[in-house]
């Protein structure tokens, strides 16, 4: 078990780095799009920051394939779950969804 965590962290910390470099992509199409025409500074840093966070779960998540004990339907349900959970708390974090 004491692998696993390691092997999540890692991956999270790696692919967390990549966090800033999605953020200014995503906030670039919101701008040529005019969706996006001005960002406060607490709008760039919680973007930074989620996005971030987002990364960290989405890279570290794939340690459920290491585990041998998990048959693969439920890895993969367990990876799906939480990429999708992961993803749309931070969309609506930041408001890109809508949530009605």
């Amino acid at each position: 078990m004491k692998k696993h965590v390691i092997d999540f962290l890692k991956r999270g910390f790696v692919a967390m780095g990549f966090g800033p470099i999605v953020m200014a992509i995503i906030f670039a199409i919101l701008g040529a799009t005019g969706v996006v025409e001005t960002l406060s500074v607490w709008e760039m840093v919680k973007g930074i920051l989620t996005v971030s966070l987002m990364a960290f779960i989405a890279a570290g998540v794939t340690v459920v394939y290491q585990i041998e004990r998990l048959p693969i339907i439920y890895a993969t349900l367990i990876h799906g779950v939480a990429l999708y959970l992961d993803y749309a708390i931070i969309y609506l974090v930041n408001g890109w969804l809508k949530s009605e």
